[in-house]
């Protein structure tokens, strides 16, 4: 089918298509999430739907774009929150609206409600409040708790007690202390009451701020409960828990300002103030007569400061004699001295507002031309007598010598957690460490590295770590990251193609029985290679690359010896060469290698087989780079799982619980998902909307038969309509399509409608989206770039263009129809 005319028209004559719809939708993800990003690629998506009158249609749309800690962010529905439902709920109206049970007293003190009991066999303070819940709707629950003398539970019920009828704890039993709290509560049934009280023995507690909202929200609830890592936009492994961008300005201390000196090219011989000296031609001249002879020229430089300096000397009388830099008059200190002819660079730290440069001692007469003056290192300051060069800025070993992050920079939070990675450009004595309220050391040989640190002072400081310090350091970086543990991930892999549109990475638990991932140090060296740590970058972005030296003789290997209970494992590493291309075999296995060709650009290789020795083999003389070996169960590789010292656990992605009872539609609706399974492996993996159970459900899955997809729906416990199709890879993106409506269901792929049923029921109760069966099982693991809820079954038109290709240019839409330009 055609495309829209809008979008055709769009793409004939350039007319922006960009709605106010969809920057409110951008817009409204952007306030109401944590973290966001591959914002573009969202914007092409919701305009393809524009263009082709879909995106009004629907109820939920996810794509790779926002996510906080716990949740994956939907575009549509956009976050909204309704009026207040509890009455006085800042208890400024005293305890209006408020009662007690069980020989509880309430009392309003300093605008807070306290809540005082005398336990009486076995039951405790409650204080409760008419609120109404609806079943199937959200709701947003905040409150602080000033103080208690035992956990607090929060419940609705249908009671006044709230102790029968089936009472739910918002939060789990005993998990409530001091301070404040909010969850976004999905109502399992209608309840009149909220109850606030404490568990056993209470006898005192202190409430504020008790808030119920009703809320508009598809966001997925998302659990893993560790850490795992990605492919970042720029094609780097990193770990999720990054948060902020960069903090520090001139990292690289390549900043460069403007120029402070006037004349420095001596086109006449006015700025400079000459003593023994005289401008002509061009050229600066320092005779030989009196004490003191040179130039100066005031109100250049600020005390404090750093600057770069340079001059071209043309011309020295006698051999060995020269000039020499100063900040300040004649008389000044001398910083600098140049005996020999050509062009000199130095850096320097002002103590005054003027630079001269003077004959050194000795009678010569010397020329000089072309000075100038540049400030230099930005946002740092320096102590003692670390200066800056052209490789960084290098810290000696006076008593506190070092550099800090000074204006211009964002400041650290104490308390807050970040990672510093540097350069260390040269090392010719000692070592540097963080400066802080308990210095911490840092990796001080040559090379990139990495250090996360709790901040307890707002600077960055780096200085001496030892009485003999010689150590030149650049590029810094420093960002914030969390330790939260249930943050989604958008995947940019594969690596060659990082900087693409990202896609929504679900993966189930996986192991690495690799103790060291990267410490290739610590595996065995089976004849003879050499190993190098830390010699180049990794696929991280850190200098934390293994170089290793195979001799060709009598097929050198490393190897790290693992433990392990699987059946099949699958061995993963980063692999390079230092030129070239080469053969290169890996495994788990001596008598099952996998011959892989290794070329000069990173590469992640991976091979299923049996065994607990993962390993690179080398029957040539040749140089490889290894990083990130990875060795775990099952048929094929996951995400990287970094470890040092011990096996690491990712745990399994799990996403579910999006939507409620009226973004579906159980009568007829669409499931739509453009999505690729992480492997063909016999794996069922499902997405669903259900009841939350397995008896009304309409479920899109790949099944366990090799590339089979697979729709079906339940109706109170039957299945009424099941329809399979085979395609050629599950393991490419496809966009599928399942419409459901009575006695008319139809299964769309890649723009072709691939089968339909005409008998059966729809289900009832519809009231989640989870990437699983329906009640937590055969969870969907793969790669996901859009979901999205249709409340109607779309027409054959309407599927093709949803399933099939769209046309953001004239020039794509001409192709494929085969139009004639002219």
């Amino acid at each position: 089918m055609a495309p829209s005319i809008l979008g055709l028209a769009s793409a004939i004559l350039g007319i922006p298509t960009i709605t106010t719809f969809i920057q409110n939708l951008i817009s409204a993800l952007t306030r109401n999430s944590e973290y966001i990003e591959n914002v573009q690629c969202t914007r092409n998506q919701l305009q393809e739907f524009e263009d082709e009158d879909l995106l009004d249609k629907m109820s939920i749309l996810l794509t790779p774009t926002a996510y906080s800690d716990g949740s994956l962010n939907t575009v549509i529905p956009p976050y909204q929150v309704f009026e207040e439902r509890v009455v006085n709920g800042d208890f400024r109206d005293g305890t209006n609206n408020w009662q007690g049970n069980y020989n509880t007293t309430l009392s309003v003190s300093n605008g807070q409600l306290d809540i005082q009991s005398i336990s009486a066999s076995g039951k405790y303070g409650v204080a409760f409040s008419e609120v109404n819940f609806v079943e199937g709707k959200k709701y947003l629950i905040k409150l602080d708790v000033i103080s208690t003398d035992r956990p607090t539970h929060i419940r609705v019920g249908t009671s006044s007690t709230v102790t029968t009828g089936t009472p739910q704890d918002i939060f789990a039993s005993g998990d409530i202390g001091i301070g404040s709290h909010e969850k976004i509560y999905t109502a399992t049934g209608n309840f009149t009451y909220l109850s606030i009280g404490g568990r056993n023995d209470m006898t005192t507690l202190v409430i504020d701020n008790v808030s119920v909202r009703e809320v508009t929200v598809a966001d997925f609830h998302f659990s893993r409960g560790s850490s795992a890592t990605r492919v970042n936009e720029q094609g780097l492994v990193e770990d999720v828990q990054i948060l902020s961008g960069e903090l520090v300005q001139n990292g690289n201390f390549e900043q460069i300002g403007a120029e402070e000196v006037t004349n420095g090219t001596f086109e006449t011989d006015s700025d400079w103030t000459l003593t023994n000296a005289t401008i002509s031609n061009g050229i600066a001249n320092i005779s030989t007569s009196g004490d003191l002879a040179g130039i100066v020229q005031s109100s250049v430089t600020t005390s404090g400061k750093v600057y770069k300096f340079n001059i071209d000397i043309t011309d020295i009388e006698t051999l060995g004699q020269g000039v020499s830099l100063v900040s300040g008059g004649l008389t000044s200190t001398i910083l600098h001295t140049f005996t020999t002819l050509g062009t000199h660079t130095v850096y320097f730290k002002a103590t005054s507002t003027t630079v001269g440069i003077k004959r050194k001692s000795g009678a010569t007469d010397i020329s000089i031309d072309n000075i100038s003056v540049k400030e230099v290192g930005q946002n740092w300051s320096l102590n003692d007598s670390a200066f800056f060069t052209a490789n960084g800025v290098n810290i000696k070993h006076t008593p506190s010598a070092g550099i800090l992050t000074s204006d211009g920079y964002t400041a650290l939070v104490v308390g807050r957690k970040y990672r510093m990675t540097y350069e260390i450009v040269e090392n010719n004595a000692g070592a540097v460490k963080l400066g802080s309220a308990t210095d911490e050391p840092m990796v001080s040989t040559v090379g990139t590295h990495a250090k996360e640190f709790i901040a307890d002072l707002a600077d960055v400081r780096i200085i001496r770590d030892g009485a003999t310090v010689d150590v030149t350091i650049d590029n810094i970086s420093v960002v914030e990251i969390t330790d939260d543990t249930d943050l989604p991930r958008i995947d940019y892999s594969p690596y060659s193609g990082a900087g693409t549109c990202g896609h929504i990475l679900l993966e189930p638990q996986r192991t690495n029985f690799v103790t060291y991932s990267e410490d290739f140090s610590q595996w065995a060296k089976i004849h003879s290679p050499v190993v190098t740590d830390n010699f180049i970058i990794s696929p991280d972005g850190t200098q934390n690359a293994a170089k290793v030296v195979f001799s060709g003789v009598n097929s050198g290997r490393i190897e790290k010896g693992s433990s392990h209970a699987s059946t099949n494992v699958t061995q993963s590493i980063y692999l390079k060469t230092e030129s070239g291309t080469q053969a290169v075999s890996i495994g788990a296995i001596s008598n099952n290698l996998k011959e892989v060709t290794v070329t000069n650009e990173w590469q992640r290789f991976e091979h299923t087989s049996t065994g607990t020795f993962p390993r690179v083999l080398c029957d040539d003389a040749a140089t490889i780079y290894v990083w990130g070996a990875q060795l775990e169960g099952g048929d094929y590789a996951t995400s990287y799982i970094p470890t040092s010292g011990s096996t690491v656990t990712r745990s399994a992605d799990v996403a579910n619980n999006s939507g409620n009872a009226d973004l579906f539609n159980d009568s007829e609706g669409v499931l739509y998902a453009e999505i690729a399974a992480l492997a063909d492996d016999g794996t069922a993996r499902r997405m669903s909307i259900s009841d939350s159970t397995t008896s009304n459900r309409v479920v899109l899955m790949y099944h366990s038969t090799s590339n089979v997809v697979r729709s079906f729906v339940s109706s109170s416990g039957i299945l009424v309509s099941d329809m399979t199709y085979t395609v050629s890879d599950t393991t490419q993106v496809s966009k599928i399509a399942f419409s459901y409506k009575q006695n008319d269901f139809k299964l769309w792929i890649d723009g072709v409608q691939r089968t339909t049923d005409d008998s059966g029921a729809t289900p009832t109760g519809l009231k989640e989206l989870a990437f699983d069966g329906g009640s937590g099982s055969n969870n969907f693991y793969g790669d996901v770039k859009c979901v999205a809820v249709f409340k109607e079954a779309l027409s054959n038109d309407e599927l093709e263009l949803l399933t099939g290709e769209g046309y953001n240019s004239f020039a794509t839409l001409a192709a494929a129809y085969n139009y004639n330009v002219i």
